[in-house]
């Protein structure tokens, strides 16, 4: 994701407090989507203004990538010209063949 927040040090300063929780839960539809940090969101990190994030996904409901800008105070990013680009997926369990 590219952005233009004119606050890097309070970007990587929510970058740094998400990192240091357990986890984190987020609303969605009326349920609760709840996420080991260490575990489904492994690498979170601002590098010249794009954000990068990988997410693994678990069984049931995963985080999205706007839950994760709505837990990093950045969820007005894409309504200010943020591009989201997903540059893979990488699918884990029983290999079907």
């Amino acid at each position: 994701m590219t952005g233009t927040n004119p606050n890097r040090e309070q970007v990587n300063q929510n970058i740094e407090a998400l990192k240091q929780k357990e986890s984190v839960s987020v609303e969605r539809k009326g349920k609760t989507v709840t996420a080991i940090v260490k575990e489904h969101l492994p690498t979170i990190e601002l590098q010249d203004n794009q954000l990068f994030a990988r997410m693994v996904l678990a069984d049931g409901a995963s985080l999205k990538i706007q839950d994760l800008l709505d837990l990093l105070d950045l969820s007005d990013w894409p309504e200010r010209g943020a591009t989201i680009v997903r540059t893979g997926v990488e699918l884990k369990g029983p290999n079907p063949n």
